[in-house]
């Protein structure tokens, strides 16, 4: 993949992330008030995963807790669907699929 697009990938990843952790703090004062966690549906180390932990530094920063990246590969992103919609639904739980 073309470095440029890598970039531009990340920038969107980065700016949709720290713009839902805005939205979302205004709706409820406490939020975020724990880790976050965001799942993955590709293997460790993979572009995706290393993309997400470039900018996780900026987003923990945004939000004032830990930003954990969970990879949970198989079965074509069906296990890491699964696994943030069996998530209590309180946006501590995120997706981020191709």
């Amino acid at each position: 993949m073309d470095a440029r697009f890598l970039a531009l990938r990340a920038a969107t990843i980065a700016g949709l992330v720290v713009y839902l952790l805005g939205h979302r703090a205004h709706s409820e004062e406490n939020y975020p008030d724990r880790p976050i966690s965001v799942v993955i549906p590709s293997t460790p180390g993979s572009n995706m995963e290393l993309q997400i932990r470039l900018i996780s530094d900026v987003i923990q920063r945004k939000g004032g807790q830990p930003f954990v990246v969970d990879p949970r590969p198989g079965a074509m992103g069906a296990l890491g669907a699964s696994t943030v919609a069996r998530a209590r639904p309180a946006g501590y739980t995120l997706l981020i699929s191709p």
